[in-house]
């Protein structure tokens, strides 16, 4: 799985696209990539190569939310 080449789009319930972006142009909080640092490699100043790795951690968590969002929803709607 290619994280840059992922795409995220949100729409309403009228399926009007309300957004549509790359996720990795998704704004993570520093907060979130400092204590996932701590988590993960026990830095809390991580270095470039330390931050890339939880930022691309995190990108993927979220893809795989989204990813499992939908799967779900597309059972539910096949079951009624």
């Amino acid at each position: 799985m290619k994280i840059n080449k992922m795409k995220l789009k949100v729409m309403d319930n009228g399926n009007k696209i309300i957004m549509e972006n790359k996720l990795i142009n998704m704004p993570l909080k520093e907060e979130m990539i400092i204590q996932l640092s701590k988590d993960i490699f026990g830095d809390p100043e991580p270095c470039m190569i330390h931050r890339s790795a939880v930022m691309k951690k995190m990108y993927v968590e979220i893809y795989e939310y989204f990813f499992e969002l939908l799967a779900n929803h597309k059972e539910k709607k096949v079951c009624t």
